[in-house]
């Protein structure tokens, strides 16, 4: 597998083995990033993102 990498056109020759290596150490390194974004965002944005309990049941209409 050969990558060129511009501007200055350098080229990396790899084998398939080291392809996958380096695409499997790249898909794992995104999946943290992932995961250390999702658990730095505060807690209050999740709570926002979910339905909100029925406060006033009393006023609620019940359909059949």
């Amino acid at each position: 597998m050969v990558i060129t990498l511009t501007p200055d056109n350098c080229v990396l020759t790899l084998t398939a083995q080291q392809a996958r290596v380096l695409s499997t150490q790249i898909i794992q390194a995104v999946q943290r990033i992932e995961v250390k974004t999702s658990l730095a965002q505060p807690r209050q944005a999740m709570r926002r993102n979910q339905i909100p309990p029925m406060r006033n049941m009393e006023n609620a209409l019940l359909v059949k």
